[in-house]
């Protein structure tokens, strides 16, 4: 059994774990006799053999048109499991660069169209932030998909109790609905010192940007320094706001 979990750790299935150990004690043998020894139906079989053949696995020869196999060695076997560890450790750089976990990595998610950028207020929903800074966009919002994401976000924020002590930077005057907000604090700063074509909301370890434009997309890009640095861009400006 330890054997059979042995090779289960290097990737083979139970029915590949099966034929290689009876085609190792039948040597090279008839489909027929794997079959019967490894108790796997015939039918299935030659599928598991293909496959096990151009794994390199196992090795098919044909005599006076019969077909036999032939499992490697074991030390074949450990040659070609090496050779693959040491490409993996080559290759271990490359594969951290695209690794969009690593720590020291900012993850960035990219969203487009209204459903799925509503899903960047369902993301703030679950982190429940304490503190949020907003640069609102002064795009034109009487399109009917930038009308349609309005009514996502606002379906999102019905639905949770939201905490948050919110500071925007705008380009014009909060409407009467927005006053009513709880801890809502509007700083507005005219257009023609600062010009704000995206929505940049900035929480936690979170730095969200919305275009409204053209097309409604939106990116995350979830990096402590990131962060810390786009809050202190924002608190500045706030700071000397209109």
């Amino acid at each position: 059994m330890e054997v059979e979990n042995i090779l289960k750790g290097l990737g083979f299935q139970d029915n590949e774990v099966k034929v290689y150990i009876a085609n190792l004690e039948l040597g090279m043998t008839q489909v027929s006799n794997i079959a019967r020894f490894s108790g796997i139906k015939r039918t299935t079989l030659y599928g598991i053999l293909e496959k096990m053949e151009e794994k390199k696995i196992l090795k098919k020869h044909v005599k006076n048109g019969v077909t036999y196999y032939e499992a490697i060695n074991p030390d074949d076997l450990y040659s070609i499991l090496e050779k693959q560890v040491l490409w993996l450790k080559e290759k271990l750089p490359e594969l951290r660069a695209k690794n969009n976990k690593f720590s020291n990595k900012p993850k960035i998610y990219y969203f487009e169209w209204a459903e799925n950028v509503a899903e960047l207020y369902r993301m703030e929903v679950k982190d429940d932030p304490k503190d949020i800074r907003i640069f609102s966009s002064n795009a034109d919002r009487k399109s009917w998909e930038r009308d349609k994401l309005r009514k996502l976000r606002n379906e999102v924020y019905d639905t949770a109790k939201r905490k948050a002590d919110m500071k925007l930077i705008m380009n014009r005057k909060p409407t009467k609905s927005e006053r009513l907000w709880s801890k809502f604090h509007p700083k507005t700063i005219g257009w023609d010192k600062l010009d704000i074509w995206i929505t940049i909301k900035i929480y936690g370890n979170k730095t969200n940007f919305i275009s409204m434009n053209d097309s409604i997309t939106g990116v995350v890009i979830e990096n402590e320094e990131i962060a810390r640095t786009m809050e202190s861009i924002f608190d500045y400006i706030y700071g000397s706001g209109e």
